[in-house]
């Protein structure tokens, strides 16, 4: 396969790379944003795998999504230093975000079962190896004991919430987060998903959160 890496971690992203390499796949590593989409945009056909620093997860992570539709490309982006899943997730988390993502019936995800297993175990002899990795910070550990128990779609919901508690979270803005292509889900997936969060934060009494409805939305509150 081909890889591109966009990352402000070039030893990380480079020990990764040599190891795949060592397998037959061909790995580009880039730590400069212009460099990395002048690289993409000259390329003839689409690379198999972006692979991203989760620092980078902005308004230009919009952009190459919205370059690879112009050009009718579907390739699988995942973040390798993602917060949310534990090492022994990570492959089946980035399976089911591609899945979620672009459906079921545009791409195999199957195909990537090898290099997602491969990527995972190579981080994780990188963070018992060295102190290099860790670029984000990780949520608490009350917000994994609820994450950990939740389908991806409603992960995406409950992160939203949880990084936003300072306010009311649209409904509008819960259905951007589980769009999956050009389908936008249903206010009553969003109203399903949520009574599930909810019913696994009652279940755990160590959990002190709430979600509440508001004129606009729904908010995560801690008591």
């Amino acid at each position: 396969m081909t890889v591109y890496f966009l990352t402000k971690q070039m030893p990380v992203c480079t020990t990764i790379a040599k190891n795949l390499e060592i397998n037959g796949n061909e790995c580009f590593v880039y730590d400069n944003t212009l460099n990395f989409y002048n690289a993409v945009s000259n390329l003839n056909t689409p690379p198999d795998l972006l692979v991203f620093d989760y620092s980078l997860f902005n308004h230009l992570i919009f952009n190459i999504y919205k370059y690879m539709k112009k050009r009718n490309y579907i390739v699988p982006l995942i973040f390798y230093n993602d917060p949310y899943p534990l090492y022994k997730n990570r492959a089946f988390y980035w399976k089911t975000m591609t899945s979620l993502f672009y459906g079921k019936s545009k791409i195999d995800v199957s195909r990537y079962d090898e290099i997602f297993n491969a990527i995972s175990e190579i981080l994780y002899g990188i963070e018992h190896g060295t102190d290099v990795l860790p670029a984000v910070q990780k949520q608490s550990d009350e917000f994994r004991n609820i994450a950990d128990k939740l389908s991806a779609s409603a992960y995406l919901i409950y992160e939203a919430l949880y990084q936003n508690t300072e306010r009311s979270v649209s409904i509008d803005e819960l259905q951007q987060k589980i769009k999956r292509g050009d389908n936008l889900p249903k206010e009553t997936t969003i109203f399903c998903i949520i009574s599930k969060i909810r019913n696994t934060i009652e279940q755990n009494p160590e959990c002190r959160e709430s979600i509440i409805k508001t004129g606009s939305g729904y908010r995560l509150i801690s008591y």
